[in-house]
């Protein structure tokens, strides 16, 4: 395979990951407060899968010039997390209490950020008492944490807390151990003080998973080797791997980080191959696309097998709920085929909790159509899922001649095919080959109609 000639053709380093359908940048609706009562009466109805709730916690002791989150550095993280908690359990308060006193199933909740493990046991503690006596947990609800890789800020009274409190994984974000990469996107940790975040949380009792990306500014196949290895070495559970976009036009903090230092199209899909190598021989079992699972009895894995995985904000999990409710400033939400997002500006969420005005962001919200349903089921079911699409499923649920309904995206496929990336465009099952996996998100857009820029690939010459 000549992945020069496939990273020339197909550059999917300016394309976002499929997290949502529609793409986020597309997303222009308003939601009324009437709308999002309704809404929120609707969470935790499913007794059997529960909800998910996701809880943001924006603040960084520095920021990380390659991240695209919502957040905001403090060098006094509990005086700003006291504020920003209290505004949490307002809004906890508020969107929990609508449905009338009857039990609200949750099957998952998930702090990210930023870095929740900023806060003190004790903010720990009040945030998840006002989760807790508010819901009504499933029999095999997960409770997980992002932390920053670093043992001084994650303490034994943190740990100690967070596993009193029910919560059962933790999320290091690795990203890379090399110190030339971490210098340029601005990231301040070592190989010690993960090891040591690993040694801790197990001790504990907590699953450890981690984050690794690919792409980087300065990162080659040598330095992702190091990192990937030195990742093996402390056996996480389950390792996400995530590509790196580069839109500094859109995120600020990025225009820190000089266009040269960036991996080409060519070179991203090496490294693509290189970690992905590396983590399969080492036993790993891998889930969707980037997600990797050691140990078949874990959950995500054997929902992987039997095709029965999501894929949303937050990764790959073994369930079918599609229920998503965020708190904190800009966190997101989807439920009943709405998307919409909390304020960004983080002041301006907590005077709107303190209030009682809405918490959402203006012209943040999108309600899916007929059409997004199907393009949905698509993309991120069938190909961010499972790598394939059958045709004939898509036509008895959505009641389509999928040929006719998709003759533009399959005539983009079928060049694709004749590159090696896909198969079965002519057939009845479209699959997703082993060299078309690094350039997935390009197969993806395919079908997404709102990519008003979804040209054909350029041509590439043979000279």
């Amino acid at each position: 395979m000549d992945y020069s000639s496939l990273g020339r053709k197909y550059d999917a380093g300016r394309i976002g990951g499929y997290l949502s359908y529609p793409l986020q940048t597309v997303w222009r609706q308003e939601l009324s407060e009437s709308e999002l009562d309704g809404l929120c009466r609707m969470v935790g109805r499913d007794k059997e899968d529960g909800a998910y709730l996701y809880f943001h916690f924006p603040y960084c002791r520095v920021i990380c010039t390659y991240c695209a989150c919502f957040v905001r550095a403090t060098s006094q993280p509990e005086d700003k997390y006291e504020e920003y908690t209290d505004a949490i359990v307002r809004e906890i308060d508020a969107k929990l209490s609508k449905n009338g006193g009857a039990p609200i199933y949750v099957g998952e909740v998930h702090w990210g950020g930023g870095t929740p493990s900023l806060m003190t046991a004790k903010q720990i503690e009040k945030v998840y008492r006002e989760i807790d006596k508010r819901v009504t947990w499933t029999v095999d609800a997960v409770r997980s944490i992002e932390v920053y890789p670093d043992s001084t800020l994650l303490t034994d009274d943190k740990l100690t807390s967070l596993k009193d409190n029910g919560f059962t994984q933790i999320s290091v974000g690795i990203e890379s151990f090399d110190p030339k990469v971490l210098k340029a996107i601005n990231r301040l940790q070592s190989p010690e003080g993960a090891a040591a975040v690993f040694e801790n949380a197990r001790a504990k009792g907590f699953a450890v998973h981690c984050d690794i990306v690919y792409g980087l500014p300065h990162q080659d196949p040598k330095s992702l080797t190091t990192t990937v290895d030195q990742v093996l070495a402390l056996e996480p559970d389950r390792i996400a791997t995530f590509a790196f976009l580069y839109t500094p036009r859109l995120i600020r903090r990025q225009s820190a980080i000089k266009p040269e230092w960036i991996p080409n199209s060519i070179e991203r899909i090496a490294l693509y191959r290189i970690m992905e190598d590396k983590i399969l021989a080492h036993g790993y079992e891998r889930v969707g696309v980037d997600h990797f699972v050691r140990g078949t009895q874990d959950p995500l894995a054997k929902a992987a097998r039997e095709g029965n995985i999501v894929h949303h904000f937050q990764g790959y999990e073994p369930a079918s709920r599609e229920t998503f409710l965020g708190f904190g400033s800009s966190a997101i939400s989807f439920i009943q085929g709405h998307y919409f997002q909390n304020k960004l500006s983080i002041q301006d969420y907590i005077d709107a909790t303190k209030t009682g005005a809405s918490t959402l962001q203006p012209r943040a919200a999108h309600r899916l159509t007929v059409d997004d349903r199907l393009r949905a089921k698509i993309i991120l079911g069938a190909l961010m899922c499972n790598l394939q699409v059958d045709k004939d499923a898509i036509e008895t649920q959505f009641g389509i001649d999928f040929d006719s309904y998709f003759a533009d995206a399959l005539e983009i496929l079928g060049e694709m095919e004749a590159d090696g990336l896909v198969g079965g465009t002519h057939g009845r099952r479209i699959e997703v080959t082993e060299a078309g996996r690094p350039l997935l998100r390009v197969i993806c857009r395919s079908f997404d109609k709102y990519m008003s820029a979804l040209s054909r690939p350029q041509k590439v010459s043979n000279s």
